[in-house]
């Protein structure tokens, strides 16, 4: 398969749901093709499933994404002091 065509596909697929990035991260479930694929696109997936390898339990990783969340959308945690 050529490589545009697996982008294409990646970009396509919508975002992995945050539950299976946690049974990915820590019972070493496998990924679908697709999924994986999508991860090597999409910053946000990746960032969760990174706060899903790091956590101890669900709670840390929701808290760790609402941490994130609100990081990025505070307009002031962009300006440096």
């Amino acid at each position: 398969m050529d490589s545009g065509f697996m982008a294409r596909l990646a970009r396509r697929h919508k975002h992995v749901v945050l539950h299976r990035l946690w049974v990915c991260a820590q019972f070493r479930e496998r990924f679908t093709v697709r999924e994986h694929l999508h991860l090597g696109h999409c910053k946000e997936c990746r960032s969760a499933f990174d706060a899903c390898l790091a956590a101890e339990n669900f709670g840390q990783v929701l808290k760790e994404l609402s941490r994130q969340k609100s990081r990025h959308s505070d307009p002031e945690s962009s300006i440096e002091s």
